[in-house]
């Protein structure tokens, strides 16, 4: 299922969409992305994703206040993140939604929590459902480099999730390799970046960065987010 490109049926109030259904939101998004179609940066994911802007506002602004307004604001970047969304949710977006409008340079990828905490899948099943993105990101989005963030660190150091989002870790670490051919996907511009260390003290528990729900993440991991990825997507984007 975590390959599959489906719907989702999120209806959580705590969702953050101000009354809207997931489908309304997919349709929104994709009508602001027709509208800032040259938008050189796409975050995709969850409600990590959505998080850093909120569901009413997605672009980072100059000279906002957001860690992601402070980090991207004066180039331009879009929140595409979902609440509540796996990896079979986002492929279905992929497919009828934002990125059908946008073709942007960077694409930062943050997802999989949810396929772990709520849909209970084991991590090849999320693997799989990553690189199938990374898959129709390859075929779709050629020009775009692609950064892969996800999933953070969840749950209590010794927790079975903990342990499956540990194997994901490894698993998308060998997408750096020099062929990619370890990790099963051959990627010419897909890269993943090790955040757990920002979101974990040095005996495994989750730090000040991540919220107590030990999913999410506070302003502060937003902040650490962000300047670690900006280095990344400065060469990315020829800036220094």
């Amino acid at each position: 299922i975590t390959t599959t490109a489906s719907p989702s049926v999120e209806y959580r109030s705590g969702a953050g969409w101000g009354g809207d259904t997931w489908h309304t939101q997919v349709t929104k998004m994709r009508s602001l992305a027709k509208q800032n179609a040259a938008l050189p940066i796409a975050f995709l994911g969850d409600s990590i994703t959505q998080g850093l802007t909120g569901a009413t506002n997605r672009l980072a602004e100059a000279g906002g206040e957001r860690p992601i307004d402070k980090a991207f604001g004066e180039i331009g970047a879009i929140s595409l993140g979902m609440s509540g969304d796996r990896t079979e949710h986002l492929l279905y977006r992929l497919q009828h939604g934002a990125m059908q409008e946008l073709s942007p340079q960077v694409i930062v990828l943050q997802i999989g929590v949810n396929n772990v905490v709520t849909g209970k899948h084991t991590a090849n099943e999320v693997v799989a459902g990553i690189f199938k993105i990374l898959e129709w990101l390859r075929v779709n989005k050629r020009d775009s480099s692609v950064l892969i963030c996800g999933p953070f660190p969840a749950d209590k150091n010794d927790s079975q999730a903990r342990k499956t989002i540990a194997h994901i870790r490894d698993r998308c670490l060998a997408l750096n390799s020099a062929s990619g051919e370890d990790s099963g996907f051959q990627s010419q511009a897909a890269r993943y970046i090790d955040m757990h260390s920002l979101f974990l003290n040095e005996d495994g528990t989750c730090n000040a960065n991540m919220r107590g729900d030990r999913i999410h993440i506070t302003k502060s991991g937003q902040q650490a987010w962000m300047q670690a990825l900006q280095p990344h997507v400065n060469q990315l984007l020829g800036r220094r």
